[in-house]
Formats: structure tokens, C-alpha cells, sequence
């Protein structure tokens, strides 16, 4: 069934990867309360995924600031952007250069499924980095957060 409640999603193990062992693999949700705090967070530490809910203003049309803002975060990791506005009605991820976009009303199990394949596929190309240089694997990973109440 439906819901708009995101931490429901992140409580349904959204951000567990498909196929992999959680006893050895973190993922470690950090919420961010505003645009500016993810973007001082990414400064710091670039985040396996990016998980927001739409931010801005714009309803009938993206704006094309917002859309600047949407690409400047998806150059920095795998953006999955949530939204309700009639803008995202038409548009493709491909159309916004996302990893997914996600429609509200939020379907739990869609969600969980688009993050999920998100952190597999974030898993899968750290493992081809660290197999070309050799590297120990990763027991973390870090998805960013905006948009929604720590809970």
C-alpha cells in the first residue's frame, strides 16, 4: 500500500543492498536538514547515494535554477529524487541525469527496491575500483538524506 511516510521506508530496510551480507556491509543513513548542510557534508565526504526530497519551489514547471541544483547534486553521487510536483509527472530520470525518480504518493517496496538497486549498483562499481587497485573491500557505505525527519 501507498504511504508518504519515509522513515516507514527507511524502517523497511530501504537501504540494505540487494544480495548483500548485512553482517559485514553498514550502510550508514545521514540525515541532512537543509540544502546547505548536504552540500558541506558532500564537501567532506563524497556519499555513496544521495536520497532527497524534492527542495524548491517549483510545482508546474521546474525552474531552471532548481534543475541546476538537481544536476549539481547528481554529479556528486547517485541522486534518487523524490517528488509530488506536477513537473516530475512527465520526466524520466534520464531527463533530469538522476539515478531515479521516485513519485509521491511514496510505494514503500518501489522505494526500497530503487534505493536497494541504487547501493548494488554503488557496491558493484567500488568493488570494480578496489579490484583494479587492489584495495581492501568496503564495510560501509554512506547515503545521504534530505528532506526528511530523523526519526
Amino acid at each position: 500500500m501507498p504511504t508518504a511516510s519515509a522513515p516507514a521506508a527507511f524502517a523497511a530496510s530501504a537501504f540494505s543492498p540487494a544480495g548483500q551480507n548485512t553482517a559485514t556491509l553498514t550502510v550508514l543513513p545521514v540525515p541532512c536538514g537543509s540544502m546547505t548542510e548536504l552540500r558541506q557534508r558532500c564537501a567532506a565526504q563524497r556519499p555513496d547515494l544521495i536520497v532527497a526530497d524534492f527542495w524548491g519551489t517549483s510545482h508546474l514547471h521546474l525552474d531552471d535554477t532548481e534543475r541546476a541544483e538537481i544536476t549539481a547534486l547528481a554529479s556528486i553521487a547517485p541522486l534518487v529524487l523524490v517528488s509530488a510536483r506536477n513537473w516530475a509527472l512527465g520526466l524520466d530520470a534520464e531527463d533530469l541525469g538522476v539515478a531515479a525518480l521516485v513519485p509521491k504518493p511514496l510505494d514503500v517496496e518501489h522505494f526500497a527496491s530503487v534505493v536497494q538497486d541504487m547501493l548494488t549498483d554503488a557496491t558493484g562499481a567500488s568493488l570494480l575500483e578496489d579490484e583494479a587497485q587492489e584495495l581492501p573491500g568496503r564495510e560501509t557505505m554512506s547515503v545521504f538524506v534530505l528532506g526528511w525527519p530523523a526519526e
